[in-house]
C-alpha cells in the first residue's frame, strides 16, 4: 500500500517537473522564434533599404551620365554646325565686293565747259593802263575751254574758282606757275552773290571806265550773277572781259 502510494506520489512530481520544464521550452522556442523573426525583419529591411539605396545610386548615375551624355552631344553637333559652317561659308572675290558698290548710271560726274576771254582788251590796248598789258595772253584767251566736273547744286562761279585753280593760262606764265590763275572776289551781302573783280591780274576799270567781266551759258548772257546760276551737264560756261559794258560782247543782252 504504501509503496502503492510512493509510486503514485512519484509519477505525479515526474508529470509536473514534465509540465514545467516544457513551458520553458516552449517560452524559449517562442522566444527564439520572436528573435529569430525580428532578425529577418530587419535584415530584411536592412536589404530592402539597401537595394533601394543602391537603386537610387544607380538611377542618379544614369541621370547624370544620360545628361553628360546630352550635353556631349549637343557640343558635338554645335561644334559640327560650327565647323560646317566655316567650311561651307562662301569665299567673298574681289569681283562680288564690286558688284555690291552702287552702281552708276554710267556717266559719271556731271561736266561743264569753261572758258576765260579778254580778246577785247587786245582791241582796245591803249585803253590799257600801265604794267598791265603783260598779263593779256598772246591769243586773247586766258584760259581755253576747259573740262570742270561738278557737284550738283554747284553755281557757274564754282566752277571758274575749280578751273583757275587747277589750270595755268594759255602763255603758262610765271604768274599762274605759282598758284593757278590767279581770281579776286569780293561777297555782296545786298544780292547775296559774289562779284568777280580781277581774273588773271586784269580787273574792272583796267581798260576804261566801263569795262569788268561778264559771263554767258551756251551763248547767251543773262541777269543773274554767276554764283547764281545752277550749273547742268554740258554746260558752255565763258567769262569774257569787255570794254563798254557788254556791248562788244556777241550776244550780250
Amino acid at each position: 500500500m504504501k509503496r502503492s502510494i510512493s509510486f503514485l506520489l512519484s509519477v505525479l512530481m515526474l508529470f509536473l517537473f514534465s509540465s514545467c520544464g516544457g513551458k520553458n521550452t516552449l517560452q524559449t522556442g517562442t522566444l527564439s522564434s520572436e528573435s529569430f523573426s525580428s532578425d529577418v525583419v530587419l535584415q530584411s529591411t536592412s536589404s530592402a533599404s539597401q537595394r533601394t539605396t543602391e537603386k537610387t545610386t544607380a538611377e542618379i548615375t544614369a541621370v547624370s551620365t544620360t545628361s553628360e551624355s546630352t550635353t556631349a552631344a549637343n557640343t558635338s553637333a554645335s561644334a559640327t554646325a560650327e565647323s560646317s559652317t566655316t567650311k561651307t561659308a562662301p569665299k567673298t572675290t574681289e569681283a562680288e565686293t564690286q558688284k555690291t558698290q552702287p552702281e552708276t548710271d554710267g556717266k559719271g560726274s556731271p561736266t561743264c565747259f569753261v572758258t576765260i576771254d579778254c580778246r577785247n582788251i587786245k582791241n582796245n590796248l591803249s585803253s590799257m593802263k600801265e604794267g598791265k598789258k603783260a598779263f593779256v595772253p598772246k591769243s586773247g584767251y586766258i584760259l581755253n575751254e576747259t573740262a570742270v566736273t561738278f557737284e550738283p547744286g554747284e553755281s557757274a562761279f564754282d566752277a571758274l574758282k575749280r578751273a583757275c585753280k587747277e589750270n595755268v593760262c594759255t602763255d603758262n606764265c610765271e604768274y599762274c606757275k605759282k598758284g593757278g590763275i590767279q581770281l579776286e572776289f569780293s561777297f555782296t551781302p545786298a544780292y547775296k552773290s559774289y562779284y568777280i573783280e580781277g581774273i588773271h591780274q586784269l580787273y574792272e576799270k583796267d581798260c576804261g571806265s566801263f569795262s569788268g567781266w561778264m559771263f554767258s551759258v551756251n551763248g547767251k548772257y543773262g541777269d543773274v550773277s554767276s554764283s547764281e546760276y545752277l550749273l547742268k551737264d554740258g554746260d558752255k560756261i565763258m567769262f569774257s572781259y569787255t570794254v563798254s559794258i557788254g556791248e562788244d560782247l556777241t550776244g550780250a543782252f
